[in-house]
């Protein structure tokens, strides 16, 4: 078992055509993972990137800690289940799921016993002698399960197993799928176009459009809490009712409008909380869903209710699909001015019929909302901002019940728009993470809930009447008082006039760069065009001997000691009187020694040499005697056959005779005379198909028994023929120990020198960004993430590299050329503004945060720490790091 990790999985075909792109998820061990959504999505080819029978583009896939991007699909520990099954039609069930055992060179031992157990998980025992034509379609796909199971994989892979069975039969296997992923505890990853199998097999479903992940969560979330309306749409049956339509905030409620009905629902504010405030001026066109289990027949004129006209109904048995239309009248029924709905409910109503008018409420609990264009959910689990009503001054702002002085940049970007003197009303934007709890923060709010997101705490707090959200990354008590400050870069403000007052800081700055290996930006070694990166180069390759060397060093001691413990003193005598390992007198000794112990394993061998005769002997009596039994059994078979059709020959012919002395209808007799007239015809065949089939199986039970005992056999035999090489290994050690480890150490000094010899060569590939003039190193990290993804495309490509405010430092040598314009005061955080020009010759500023003050005015380098920084490759919009 393994877990399954993609980062940044692009998959591209000829013409730029991208399958897959920018995948990135973590598959836990032991997980049932489904793939969804419609034909051509991507799910299949994701499937085979991780089988191994696709290549990936760009990204990393990583299987348990390894990544297996290179790696042949044999050597991933992977089993796959095809969508049409891929049996071998002229083999056996047995033979079939034995197969892959057999390649690998399974003892049949092993094979007998795996192929048994998998056979009882599911349900095969009676059938491993068929074959695939003589099946169902259910049957086979088990017989394909089995296969996959007997490798006992890390990840068993399944591309749309149950797209060839019938409804009835595909239900009945999803059952024994999830039974078998409960027995296994494998990781499974299964690709279908069905929500049913998603929704009830997969632990966590991906849903796939395009290419491109929509959501990645739980199936009772992707219900409930769909991120855009394909998912709201693509989950759940019928599809989820949508109308397109506005909001509009008038105090504490909300109005809904929609653009096929002339109603308008209220609905109160505290209900649409986590609603993105900018899609409440009645401005933005929006998509309202709601499922049909949420619409709720209610009696003519009940507020908030709207209007339908019903069109027809569909009972199902144990529920009933209503479908009508809104904005339909009673004489129109369905126009192009109507928009469909569907209800479900227990039973029909007996009063209502096709044709008539009605009225319906949404469960405003369960309705959910979408940008009209984007179709992305507005009203998120997590809230990416809080907006607060507001007084604002020149120099403080007024909101939650507290007035808060504003830092120096705040004040100055506001004077620039806002007169000084005097209050307006604006709308403060404060996203859920730029909360900052403090023991002495000046808001003061009360903690109402802890909302569990996944494995993310978010934070219900209040200030009087008004409830907003913070990610503190803590759970928090209900009821219990906190403090909290404002990380003001991250702040908007608008006043009620729509006119944008403060902006918040961009977390990351931009660059176009390059990338460049050490010989193209270092030209000649013997005059580098960038000495300082020599010395980096130097280092690298310095260190790694370094550490190379203490593992030789290491080795030296381990071998001195242990050589030092196990040379006998006659050895340890010889070498005191300066003998070494070539003296006669060493060779003497080593020949006395070996003389006696050559004695001894004559005996010990012999007696191991007897053991294995036995065992030959033994197995070729029980398998003569299994033969004889077989043969017995055979004749059995035969004679058993022999009688028994007989027998059926004998009463039909009695039965057939007394018919025509009872009988004198005519055409009774006829249809008689048929009947038998076939039966003659088939008999032969009827009784050698009965034999076949009962010799076979014998023959199956025979094969059984003769491959359990010549496998028992064989693998004793392999256990004595390695005990007779151990003595033989042991009797060369003993006899001169210390010329033994001595060509033991040899040989590990060999592979240790050669593994550091590769360290070092790959320590001495440095590769390079350059931000025009300016170079500096990547990791080997990223560089082999870049590597990974593009191979050698990796140097002709365009890169843009976003750079958080963090990830500067000064440079006393090489850097990105800056002048320092002043600074931004943002109160909890301080910025030193930089102006530099990019390749262009474009003026742009950057925002850093430094520990040290820097003069105004003053010539800086700047030097990037690349591990903090994002990197994507602008040509097809990949991202690598």
């Amino acid at each position: 078992m393994a877990s399954v990790k993609l980062e940044h999985i692009y998959k591209v075909y000829t013409g730029g055509v991208k399958a897959v792109s920018d995948l990135t998820m973590e598959m836990k061990d032991g997980e049932f993972i489904v793939l969804v959504g419609p034909s051509g999505c991507g799910k299949s080819t994701t499937l085979r990137m991780i089988a191994g029978l696709e290549e990936i583009t760009a990204g990393e896939l990583y299987i348990g800690d390894q990544i297996v991007n290179d790696m042949e699909p044999k050597d991933r520990d992977i089993a796959m289940v095809f969508q049409n099954y891929a049996l071998y039609p002229q083999m056996t069930v047995y033979e079939n799921m034995a197969f892959g055992l057999k390649l690998r060179h399974v003892p049949n031992d092993v094979i007998q016993s795996k192929v048994m157990w998998a056979a009882n998980i599911l349900g095969l025992t009676e059938l491993l002698d068929r074959k695939p034509k003589a099946m169902s379609g259910g049957q086979r796909q088990r017989v394909a399960l089995g296969r996959a199971i007997l490798r006992d994989p890390k990840v068993m892979l399944l591309d749309e197993p149950l797209s060839n069975l019938d409804a009835k039969l595909r239900a009945s296997m999803r059952t024994e799928i999830a039974k078998l992923h409960q027995k296994l505890k494998t990781t499974f990853v299964y690709v279908t176009h069905d929500q049913t199998e998603a929704m009830t097999l997969g632990d966590r479903v991906l849903v796939i459009k395009g290419g491109r992940m929509q959501q990645f969560d739980t199936p009772k979330n992707l219900y409930n809490y769909p991120e855009n309306k394909f998912v709201a749409g693509f989950i759940g049956t019928p599809q989820m009712n949508f109308f397109d339509g506005y909001l509009t905030k008038e105090g504490d409620a909300v109005k809904i409008s929609f653009d096929k009905a002339p109603e308008i629902i209220s609905v109160p504010f505290k209900n649409l909380i986590k609603v993105n405030p900018a899609y409440l001026d009645g401005k933005h066109h929006v998509t309202v869903g709601v499922r049909c289990e949420h619409v709720h027949l209610v009696p003519r004129g009940t507020p908030n209710s709207l209007q339908i006209c019903v069109n027809h109904f569909e009972e199902l048995g144990a529920e009933t699909l209503i479908y009508g239309s809104i904005g339909a009248k009673e004489e129109e029924s369905v126009t192009d001015s109507s928009v469909g709905i569907i209800i479900r409910m227990n039973a029909k109503p007996e009063n209502l019929k096709a044709g008539d008018l009605a009225s319906v409420v949404f469960d405003v609990d369960h309705t959910y909302f979408f940008d009209a264009k984007t179709e992305e959910s507005f009203v998120p689990r997590i809230p990416k901002s809080n907006a607060f009503t507001g007084t604002l001054t020149s120099t403080s702002v007024r909101f939650l019940d507290t007035d808060l002085a504003l830092p120096a940049q705040l004040v100055a970007d506001i004077s620039k728009k806002l007169p000084q003197g005097g209050s307006i009303g604006a709308t403060i934007l404060v996203p859920n993470d730029a909360f900052l709890l403090s023991d002495h923060g000046q808001i003061q709010a009360t903690v109402v809930k802890t909302e569990m997101v996944n494995t993310t705490p978010l934070l219900h707090l209040s200030v009087g009447d008004r409830t907003f959200f913070v990610l503190a990354g803590q759970v928090l008590e209900a009821g219990s008082h906190i403090g909290l400050d404002i990380d003001w870069s991250r702040v908007s403000i608008v006043a009620d006039d729509g006119t944008h007052l403060v902006d918040p800081v961009q977390s990351f700055d931009q660059y176009h760069a390059a990338f460049f290996n050490y010989k193209t930006i270092q030209g000649s070694d013997k005059n580098p065009k960038y000495p300082q990166f020599v010395k980096i180069r130097q280092d690298r390759i310095d260190e790694v001997k370094r550490l190379w060397g203490a593992k030789i060093a290491q080795s030296e001691s381990d071998f001195a000691r242990t050589l030092d413990s196990v040379t006998p003193a006659e050895f340890k005598k010889l070498l005191a009187d300066g003998k070494d390992a070539k003296s006669p007198e060493w060779k003497a000794l080593v020949r006395e020694r070996r003389a006696e112990a050559e004695e001894k394993d004559r005996v010990e061998i012999s007696g191991v040499k007897e053991q294995m005769s036995a065992l030959k002997t033994q197995c070729s009596t029980e398998i003569a005697s299994l033969k004889a039994a077989h043969k017995a059994k055979n004749a059995e078979i035969k004679a058993s056959n022999r009688d028994t059709f007989a027998h059926i020959k004998a009463q039909e012919v009695a039965d057939y005779r007394h018919f025509l002395e009872t009988n004198k209808d005519r055409d009774t007799i006829r249809r008689r005379k048929a009947e038998y007239h076939i039966f003659r015809d088939t008999f032969a065949d009827q009784k050698n198909n009965a034999l076949e089939q009962a010799l076979r199986g014998e023959q199956m039970v025979f094969d059984n028994s003769a491959s359990k005992i010549k496998a028992e056999t064989k693998r004793q035999l392999k256990t004595l023929s390695k005990k007779i090489l151990d003595i033989k290994e042991e009797t060369k050690r003993a006899v001169d120990p210390a010329t033994y480890l001595t060509d033991k150490h040899r040989q590990e000094l060999k592979e240790l020198s050669k593994q550091a010899n590769a360290a070092v060569a790959q320590a001495g590939l440095i590769f390079f960004f350059g931000i025009g003039d300016y170079h500096f190193p990547s990791t080997p990290v990223i560089s082999g993430k870049l590597i990974q993804g593009l191979g050698t495309r990796v140097f002709t490509k365009n890169y843009l590299l976003e750079v958080p405010h963090d990830a500067y430092k000064l440079s006393q040598t090489d850097g990105i050329q800056a002048i320092v314009h002043g600074y931004a005061d943002y109160g909890v955080k301080k910025f030193t503004v930089v102006g530099y020009f990019d390749a262009d010759g474009q003026e742009r500023v950057a925002y850093l945060l430094l520990d040290q003050p820097l003069e105004v005015g003053a010539h800086v380098l700047l030097d990037i720490d690349i591990t903090k920084t994002r990197i994507t490759e602008t040509g097809m919009g990949i991202r690598l790091y």
